[in-house]
């Protein structure tokens, strides 16, 4: 019979390992700035070591083994961390900012209501509310939203005003 080598697993070991792994999964759900993901990388790398109490002398786990996991999980982390800080430094594209400003013509009036009516406005149909009457195909520019209401003025003064 050849000779029985005995891996026994350090419980300590499988304990840092699901930390780690529990810490790089809050990275990606908390704006930490990467310190949680390395935090989670370094003890994610101190159970891997730490894993295997082998009982021989010829039995190791390879440095080079450990180098590739931590770059790949560091390239990962510096990818995603990269990928916040480019979407938070960007502008928001929707919400009141767009639309306030926007010049838009009226698309249908309310019949018990001259003062209020509907336009479409970036793709949606809005329903929108004046301080003066309204006419169809009229230039509208809105004031601001409330709700799912927009409020709108005239885009271009009255002649004879």
């Amino acid at each position: 019979m050849g000779t029985v080598i005995v891996l026994t697993v350090n419980q300590a070991a499988v304990g840092l390992i699901l930390f780690g792994l529990v810490m790089l999964a809050i990275e990606a759900l908390l704006p930490s700035y990467g310190i949680l993901g390395v935090v989670g990388l370094i003890v994610l790398l101190l159970g891997v070591v730490t894993l295997v109490d082998a009982q021989g002398p010829d039995i190791q786990v390879q440095g080079s083994l450990l180098l590739a996991i931590a770059a790949v999980a560091g390239v990962l982390i510096a990818t995603v961390l990269g990928m916040a800080i480019s979407a938070a430094r960007r502008r928001p594209v929707g919400g009141d900012n767009e639309l306030v400003g926007k010049v838009t013509a009226v698309s249908a009036l309310q019949s018990d209501n001259p003062r209020a009516g509907w336009v479409q406005l970036q793709g949606e149909q809005w329903q929108v509310r004046c301080d003066a009457p309204l006419q169809a195909g009229e230039q509208v520019k809105v004031v601001a939203r409330r709700g799912v209401q927009l409020e709108v003025a005239a885009a271009q003064p009255p002649s004879g005003a």
